[in-house]
């Protein structure tokens, strides 16, 4: 078994990584160390409980990082302690809020609190580091009961102030602490995702570098000049340290810097509370410190002493900010004040464990289909049907009608096809519509109200023309001033939006304006906005927003467009959204599903937008992705010649080279990669049958011509 300052996620015998949805509605991702036999075959189902542990003597320890740091568990497990160790709010696993007041920190006291609540633990040792420092600080005013000791490392403690105090006459009170000004700038926050191994490189960079970070301005000018190298200085997190940060903070810097973002939120709570200036008098307390830590000013540290009854401290010299890296040794053997360790003692025989809250068990998440009373098709008894169709360009897009009779596709030429699948789809059997596009049309959508009705659109004319399958000549035409790339109606059918090959999103809605007799379709007022791809949701009163050069996802308001969610997902970039049809049931949440550049689908919750699972089976690129209509199997197409079919509620982590079947490796559910003649830009579920259709190009070959192709798999009749 590895070290305890090692940190290595992918281990489950080391770490035990838990999710909880806490009682302030926020999901907390904490890691808890596990002392099993290695021979467990499940340790996620163990009692997380070290070794020779005993409450009465050994207290359960809340360790609270700070920016831009992650979960960190120490040595403090080997002297017997129970260690918990969270995400905190933005970072990693942990939810995610956009609007910087849900960073205050009265609300993440009562993160922490109901956190412990949620564990069955009444009071807890809280050691914080940088603004976990600060933040068990606040802790120990805001539930000054609930703590048996307090160490604060890094940052000294600093009590409310009367008067409000902005950011800016801070850093010019403490010239160290400039740098936040250019984290509360929210520029910030994409400039330093752009740069972020530069940025960990100067953020962690060994206490002797000459590196200037603190001092207001340095650490801009440093992050955003090309000819400033860093790459060569000395690094303090370790290779799988690096990596392992560098993948967790790139979802996103705007949670971790709303940090810096909440000085008047954080003022105006403490004000009204009328927040007390002095710890409990009874607490024991210690401040560790480095004496070159540029951040912990020795006039701030001697202030801080006068707040603190119990006031103990270590200077650690020659060292910097990062104590828990830097200091490593030094804590190993590290022996506290004999009045702080005493004190902590007599209250840890003091302190009684609360049973933890009882709620309806957890059903597992991994449940099978026959426990559910679901009996799912024999996939690998499916053949591919294939249609070619002659000629030198790719089929682009297909789609089924609302009612699943009819099945449209577009690429190839200016016109659109319509066949009825129960009968044929041979050319010859095709429906089709011309005289809309005066060259290739690209996209087809179907009206989710009415089986008749349909859209297409085409980038080279710029237009959307709008179709009744009843009649042979368009309805409405309309050209436009960008060139669309797709379209989406919403739920009601009278609004659409559109993506341009520009990366931006417009809309229309159906309805008469001015003297008009007759609805008809015209642009919205509505300000376009920025993104690839988009979908509304079931209740058409938001739009979930994707850029494929963006790490993230938008979950928009409408009419207000306000960005109320906005979860990491792709490092590459997100290319492909697809809804789940299930609402809210007893034991199963909808979900999103978000395809990226990366190869990979995450699964999205929509009750808390964490991602539940993340599937990994395809080896390139996502093109698009589409859900059954009970939300039982997603089909994915990519840039390989093949469609995967797997189920969101298993957990994926890869299929044999076979191209058709392979199990889920938790629970046995089928997987399927259905073979396809050329890779498919598309693919669409039937609306109420298990039945996919896709399409593509097949490639030349010696003595064959390349073909466009329509395919469906599955159960047609």
């Amino acid at each position: 078994m590895q070290s305890a300052d090692d940190m290595d996620p992918q281990n489950p015998q080391s770490f035990n990584h838990r999710y909880e949805k806490l009682s302030t509605g926020r999901t907390y991702h904490f890691v808890r160390r596990v002392h099993v036999h290695t021979s467990m075959s499940n340790p996620a189902q163990i009692d997380q409980l070290p070794q020779g542990y005993d409450r009465k003597r050994h207290p359960t320890l809340l360790l609270v990082h700070g920016f831009p740091d992650l979960w960190r568990i120490g040595p403090w497990v080997r002297r017997g302690c129970r260690v918990i160790a969270p995400d905190m709010l933005g970072y990693g696993g942990t939810s995610k809020p956009v609007d910087p007041a849900e960073y205050s920190t009265k609300k993440l006291c009562a993160d922490l609190a109901a956190l412990l609540d949620a564990l069955g633990i009444k009071k807890a040792v809280l050691i914080g580091h940088d603004w976990g420092s600060f933040t068990v600080g606040r802790f120990a005013l805001w539930y000054p009961n609930r703590v048996l000791a307090l160490i604060m490392m890094s940052v000294p403690f600093t009590p409310p102030a009367q008067d409000y105090v902005p950011l800016e006459e801070i850093a010019r009170r403490v010239p160290n602490f400039g740098y936040q000004l250019y984290f509360a700038n929210p520029r910030s926050n994409l400039e330093i995702l752009a740069n972020l191994r530069k940025f960990l490189r100067i953020t962690f960079s060994h206490t002797d570098s000459d590196l200037d970070f603190a001092s207001l301005g340095s650490l801009e000018k440093t992050l955003l000049s090309p000819k400033v190298e860093v790459n060569e200085k000395p690094c303090l997190l370790n290779d799988k340290e690096f990596k392992y940060y560098h993948s967790e903070l790139q979802k996103g810097m705007f949670g971790p810097l709303n940090y810096y973002r909440t000085t008047k939120h954080r003022h105006e709570e403490e004000s009204a509370f009328g927040l007390d200036s002095y710890l409990r008098p009874d607490l024991p307390f210690l401040f560790m410190w480095g004496t070159k830590d540029q951040t912990a000013a020795p006039a701030v540290i001697e202030k801080s002493r006068k707040f603190i009854p119990r006031y103990q401290d270590i200077a650690l010299e020659g060292r910097g900010h990062w104590l828990m890296v830097e200091a490593k040794e030094e804590r190993k053997t590290m022996k506290f004040p004999s009045t702080f360790s005493s004190a902590m003692s007599q209250q840890t025989k003091e302190e009684d464990e609360i049973p933890p809250p009882e709620r309806p068990p957890s059903p597992p998440l991994h449940t099978t289909f026959a426990v559910r009373g679901i009996h799912p098709p024999n996939f690998p008894a499916f053949k591919p049907r294939d249609y070619r169709i002659p000629s030198h360009q790719s089929m682009n897009h297909v789609a089924w009608s609302c009612d699943g009779k009819k099945l449209a596709a577009v690429g190839i030429d200016k016109l659109t096809r319509v066949w009825n699948p129960e009968k044929s789809l041979e050319l010859r059997s095709a429906t089709t519509y011309a005289g809309g596009h005066s060259d290739d049309v690209d996209y087809v959508s179907w009206n989710p109200t009415h089986p008749e009705l349909f859209c297409t659109s085409g980038q080279k004319d710029r237009r959307i023309v709008f179709w009744d399958a009843r009649q042979s000549r368009y309805i409405q035409q309309c050209p436009l001033k960008a060139s669309p790339v797709q379209t989406c109606y919403a739920p009601d059918g009278r609004s659409l939006l559109y993506a341009t090959a520009g990366n931006q999103l417009f809309f229309m809605t159906f309805g008469k304006t001015g003297d008009d007799i007759k609805e008809e379709w015209h642009m919205s007022d509505r300000e376009a906005q920025i993104g690839s791809t988009a979908i509304f949701n079931h209740v058409g009163d938001a739009i979930v927003v994707a850029h494929q050069t963006e790490h993230t996802v938008r979950v928009m308001d409408i009419p207000t467009m306000k960005v109320i969610e906005s979860p990491a997902a792709h490092v590459g970039g997100c290319v492909a959204l697809a809804l789940d049809p299930r609402g809210r049931q007893v034991y199963f949440s909808a979900y999103l599903a978000s395809g990226g550049h990366d190869s990979i689908v995450n699964m999205f919750d929509l009750n808390d937008w964490i991602c539940a699972r993340t599937i990994t089976v395809c080896e390139n690129s996502i093109n698009a992705l589409s859900f059954s209509y009970d939300g039982e199997y997603l089909a994915i197409a990519n840039a390989g010649s093949y469609i995967d079919i797997v189920s969101p509620l298993s957990r994926v982590d890869q299929l044999s080279s076979s191209h058709l079947f392979q199990c889920a490796t938790e629970t046995g559910i089928p997987l399927h990669r259905v073979p396809a003649l050329a890779p498919s830009p598309t693919v669409a579920w039937h609306p109420s049958k298990y039945l996919i259709a896709y399409c593509g190009q097949t490639k030349v070959r010696e003595g064959s011509p390349a073909n466009a192709v329509v395919s469906t798999f599955g159960l047609l009749e």
